[in-house]
């Protein structure tokens, strides 16, 4: 495995985090003046049942209010179940922020709690423990049995990184979530409703723990107040990667340095150009993303096709996109031609620590993939604040 950098910089009100190989490979931002709530956790007060959409609005005070879906309720209510007999008006529930509020809809919430490290979640109202699908069926079954006999209790979900992680490394973030657990609980039972009781992770936080169980080189700062937050979290969390950090001081920035500022203009233009002359078309809608290849004059429908297919799922992870996302790949004649590209796309697809799945190849050239929904499209957060009508 390759080391990456991990670059963390102020830029305005961006906080950006970009993780760094033979290209630009991760991203995450975050805006001071637009704040995410994705993975706080909130003391909420159900306000309002409505059973046409199944599901619940819960205020969560100063930070407005979300809706808690029935399938997010813990424990599951049992098929056919009224809802009104599991959640009453005025409740109590303490309750996680899954997405942030989007096109008028309020935040998505869940009651099924997520406590996240580099190697290990902790889902305390969970059962057993889960393991990553992008581990091979063997190894998956090795970890799960390691686990097992490693970790305390259950409701433990294990990424991938997992299964290169020394035992001390597993023990030691598993304790760290079962303390967190134990504080948030406590919190929980002093406070009254509606309250946040955590924040989630922000960028910087978000890059450490999808990225900091493989191989990093440097993990470099621009920012001295930035830096030290980030050496508190490493000596709380993750101790072996403080000695990865290094200050950047005076000019051009890091961003600069790296080339990176022009790069993430780029993620919120619709063309993108492909080494050998191609090029993609991407369409954002409120209901999906629509990807068109187009094929240059010295490509083959195939070749076109593979370089799309390495390029498509790096771009929905840089621009963040989620949802269902529909490729209108170059038309290919030669049997065997899908399955390759099937396989292309996949693989690429693998890179990302956001769920993401492949749906297979239709009779018209099209592939469906569904992306799971994680933070704001970086194009939002790029741009400026709508001002509001006089």
């Amino acid at each position: 495995m390759t080391a990456v950098e991990i670059l963390i910089d102020r830029a305005g009100p961006l906080l950006r985090a970009a993780v760094i190989g033979d290209q630009l490979d991760h991203l995450h931002l975050d805006r001071s003046d637009r704040p995410s709530l994705q993975g706080a956790i909130y003391l909420g007060r159900i306000q309002r049942i409505v059973p046409s959409i199944a599901g619940a609005f819960v205020d969560l005070g100063a930070d407005g209010r979300g809706f808690l879906a029935a399938a997010d309720l813990r424990p599951t209510p049992e098929p056919g179940a009224r809802l009104g007999a599991r959640i009453s008006g005025g409740q109590t529930v303490l309750v996680q922020v899954k997405s942030d509020p989007a096109a008028g809809k309020a935040a998505a919430l869940t009651m099924d709690l997520t406590l996240p490290g580099r190697f290990l979640g902790l889902q305390p109202l969970g059962s057993g423990v889960k393991v990553s699908r992008r581990l091979p069926r063997d190894r998956s079954d090795r970890l799960r049995q390691r686990l097992a006999g490693l970790v305390p209790g259950e409701g433990w979900c294990a990424r991938a990184a997992a299964d290169q992680a020394p035992d001390h490394s597993l023990l030691g973030e598993s304790a760290g979530l079962m303390k967190r657990w134990q504080e948030l609980s406590a919190r929980a039972a002093e406070s009254a409703a509606p309250t946040r009781l955590a924040a989630g992770p922000d960028a910087a936080v978000r890059t450490l723990l999808d990225h900091g169980g493989g191989q990093i080189a440097a993990i470099r700062i621009e920012s001295d107040p930035d830096a030290a937050a980030i050496e508190r979290w490493c000596q709380s969390t993750a101790p072996e990667l403080s000695g990865k950090i290094v200050g950047h001081r005076g000019r051009p920035g890091l961003f600069e340095l790296r080339g990176l500022d022009e790069e993430l203009q780029s993620l919120t233009r619709r063309r993108v150009t492909l080494p050998g002359g191609g090029g993609l078309a991407i369409d954002r809608t409120e209901a999906l993303t629509v990807v068109d290849v187009n094929g240059g004059d010295r490509c083959s429908p195939l070749q076109v096709n593979l370089e799309a297919a390495r390029e498509i799922p790096r771009q929905l992870r840089l621009r963040n996109l989620a949802g269902i996302v529909v490729v209108d790949f170059v038309s290919m004649s030669r049997r065997g031609d899908g399955a390759r590209l099937l396989a292309a796309l996949g693989a690429a697809a693998a890179a990302d620590p956001v769920r993401t799945e492949i749906h297979g190849l239709s009779r018209l050239g099209l592939v469906e993939i569904t992306r799971a929904r994680r933070g704001v499209p970086v194009a939002d957060l790029l741009a400026e604040p709508k001002e509001a009508p006089p």
